[in-house]
Order: C-alpha cells, then sequence, then structure tokens
C-alpha cells in the first residue's frame, strides 16, 4: 500500500481548533484502524483506537483530534503521521510576576493593548497546568492573560486558609499598569475555588469588568488546613476574615434547597447559607457561569442558578448567562484534552476527588463552553471598546 497516506490540515495548530484528518490510497471497503497516541505533560501516554472502513475509493473523512497517528490494516501498520497541538502561538512573550510577595506568569499577545485577563484556578493552590494552559489559549486568542497562584507555592499560604485578597487586588493593580494591557479593566476567570474567587473580586473591586466562573459557587465556602481538620476562613480582608459557610447542608438539604423546599433546611443551615452568600449584584459587568449536570464535586449547576436568580431579584443591569451541559462534571477545561472525570487525585489533596461526569460530555462541554468564553470575551471587548469611543467623542 505505498499510495496509503495520512492527510492533516493543519498539521500544527494550536488546541482549540478542529482538525481534518483524512486516510487516503487504501484498498476500497477496507477495515482501516486508526490510533491516535499523545504524551501529557505528567508524561502520561493517552491513546485511543478507532475502526473505519474506506469507501468505494479507498478513503476515509474525519475531523478527530491527536498527536501521532498510525493506520493499520490486518493489525500492520501501513502510514503514519504527526501532528502538534500547541497553546501559544507565535509571537506571545511571558513574564515572570515575582515582586511583592506575587507569583504569577503572563502572557501577552502581539496585539497590544490587549484586554488584561486574570486566570485563578482551583486546587492545587490556584496554579498548576489547567489555568496555566487556559492563560497560555487565551493570549493565542489575543488577550493578556495573567495566571496567579495563590497557595501552595513559596512565600505563599500553605493550604486555602486566610488568603487575604489584598494579594489579588495588587496582582490587578500590577497588571494595569502593564503597557501592553488596556486601563480600562480586567475580566476574572476562574475554575471551581477559583470561581468562587472571581464573583467575590468582582464584588469587592472595580477593576474587574466582567467574570467567567467555571463550576461556581455561590456563598463563601470553608477553607482548609494542612490537616484537613476543621472548617477554617478561606479568605480574609483588612486583617479580617469574611464571612463564610460554617454550617455544611447534608446532601438532601441540597436537594430541597435546589427544589425551593426550605421549610425541610435546617434553620442552621439557611442562616449560614445567607451570611455567606456572595453578593453578586454588585459585580460591576457581564457575568457567564458554566457548569456540569453531575458535578459530583459541589452542587456547582444548583449554585449557579442561584447566582441567576439573586441576579434577577436585583435587576443586574449586565448580561448574564448560565451554561449548563447535561453528563459533564466539574472540570470543563480547555478543549480536545483528555477530560479529567470520575476520581481523581491532587496532589494537596489526601484523598481522591469525585469530579463526575462522562468523558463524552465533559469533552463536549469543554469545546462548547471554550467557544462561548471567546465570544464573551469578543463581546465585552466591543462592548468596552464602543464605550471608550463614544466617551472620548462626548
Amino acid at each position: 500500500m505505498a499510495s496509503a497516506r495520512i492527510i492533516v490540515e493543519p498539521k500544527s495548530a494550536l488546541v482549540d481548533p478542529a482538525v481534518s484528518i483524512r486516510l487516503d490510497g487504501f484498498p476500497s471497503r477496507e477495515h482501516v484502524s486508526l490510533r491516535a497516541r499523545a504524551r501529557d505533560d505528567l508524561g502520561r501516554m493517552w491513546e485511543s483506537l478507532a475502526t473505519y472502513v474506506t469507501d468505494e475509493n479507498g478513503v476515509v473523512d474525519l475531523s478527530p483530534v491527536s498527536v501521532f497517528l498510525t493506520a493499520e490494516v490486518k493489525d500492520k501498520i501501513v502510514k503514519n503521521e504527526t501532528m502538534e497541538r500547541r497553546f501559544l502561538a507565535t509571537g506571545i512573550r511571558t513574564e515572570s510576576l515575582s515582586e511583592d510577595g506575587l507569583r504569577g506568569t503572563l502572557f501577552l499577545p502581539s496585539i497590544k493593548p490587549s484586554l488584561g485577563v486574570i486566570v485563578l484556578g482551583g486546587d492545587p493552590g490556584g496554579g498548576g497546568k489547567g489555568p496555566v494552559q487556559r492563560a497560555a489559549l487565551l493570549s493565542s486568542h489575543g488577550y493578556a492573560a495573567l495566571t496567579l497562584p495563590y497557595f501552595g507555592d513559596n512565600g505563599l499560604p500553605e493550604t486555602p486558609m486566610n488568603i487575604p485578597l489584598e494579594y489579588f487586588q495588587k496582582a490587578v493593580t500590577w497588571l494595569l499598569k502593564n503597557p501592553a494591557v488596556e486601563k480600562e479593566g480586567v475580566v476574572a476567570i476562574g475554575d471551581s475555588r477559583g470561581a468562587e474567587l472571581a464573583l467575590l473580586l468582582g464584588t469587592m473591586l472595580p477593576q474587574i469588568s466582567a467574570v467567567v466562573a467555571h463550576a461556581p459557587a455561590s456563598i463563601l465556602r470553608p477553607g482548609r488546613d494542612k490537616n484537613g481538620a476543621g472548617l477554617p476562613p478561606t479568605w480574609t480582608y483588612e486583617g479580617r476574615p469574611l464571612p463564610y459557610l460554617r454550617e455544611i447542608p447534608t446532601p438532601e438539604e441540597q436537594s430541597a434547597i435546589g427544589r425551593g423546599e426550605l421549610s425541610s433546611v435546617r434553620p442552621t443551615v439557611l442562616n449560614a447559607i445567607k451570611e455567606s452568600t456572595i453578593p453578586v449584584e454588585r459585580i460591576r459587568g457581564p457575568i457567564l457561569l458554566i457548569s456540569g449536570l453531575d458535578d459530583k464535586m459541589s452542587p456547582s449547576a444548583l449554585m449557579a442558578e442561584m447566582i441567576m436568580k439573586r441576579l434577577e431579584s436585583f435587576n443586574h443591569p449586565f448580561s448574564r448567562r448560565h451554561l449548563t451541559y447535561t453528563g459533564a462534571g466539574h472540570n470543563i477545561s480547555v478543549p480536545y484534552l483528555p477530560p479529567e472525570v470520575g476520581k481523581i487525585s491532587i496532589p494537596s489533596l489526601k484523598e481522591p476527588v469525585d469530579f463526575g461526569g462522562s468523558v463524552e460530555a465533559t469533552a463536549h462541554a469543554s469545546l462548547d463552553s471554550s467557544n462561548h468564553v471567546l465570544d464573551f470575551l469578543r463581546t465585552h471587548s466591543h462592548a468596552r471598546t464602543s464605550d471608550i469611543l463614544a466617551t472620548s467623542s462626548a
């Protein structure tokens, strides 16, 4: 089969666009197995295998995503091809942030000035590969994206406990001072605990002009000490802990809250929820919420709906949207990467956590939500530009 080919277009691309793959020059009506292999940043090898039947011209057209492809006929490798998926586009510049107690990495696109984005992860420490990958990819789409670890790194709190919000205040100020970043405001994008933080910062910092929250929380949740014991506060401001949820609802109470049946919820729980609720109506810009309906780690879809209802009750004047995905789990992340579903070990936690979700549904949610996030940022950026031009001409 000397004429057999694996045609990949483009052979080198960013992680998030779809890629065209075509098998050509094979015998007609032949079973051909396409195997894809890729090694992740932890050295783990991921592999998929699918078998197709060629058409009468010996061709298979498909658009999966992978890195190293082999075409096999009758268990023999006939052809192989390599493709590259990148997080960074050509011309992206990085700056390390290590001053005044801050830690982070700024990804700067060639477009200047660019809308600033601060990317906040959950465990472990708001750093890790997830926020870095998201920030790198956002910079490749034209945004100045800063990753900002906030615990578990040198000079930072060891665990998510008593973290001063002044840390993030300094980081936003530092970002806006960069001449390559637009001065009109910063978008906060967070995942899990970072989503809670993004919403909280939006209520407190006037520089936050929009919020994107993956697996959000409507309340401030307790932190975690190094022994995993107790219910310490996560966030402080001016040296004092912010009110947080000290009384944890049972799963039955969570379901009752979702149904609006508050009479079956303990009064102490209702009072704790009221005291710890994030006043999202104070956010000075649009909000995008993203959740999976099979999130086993937290009731993120329920809390996102509580956020939406609160915004509506206060007649929040900015756009708001909640994207929900049936069958998706907690970790809705960068598209076209192996989804993290089910029980996952996190280095900063003693026991594995259950993210929930199926591979197919979580992969779909990651792709679809990423496109919505880019649309959200484009719309927000255009709206800000229009406001600036209108102000300038007034």
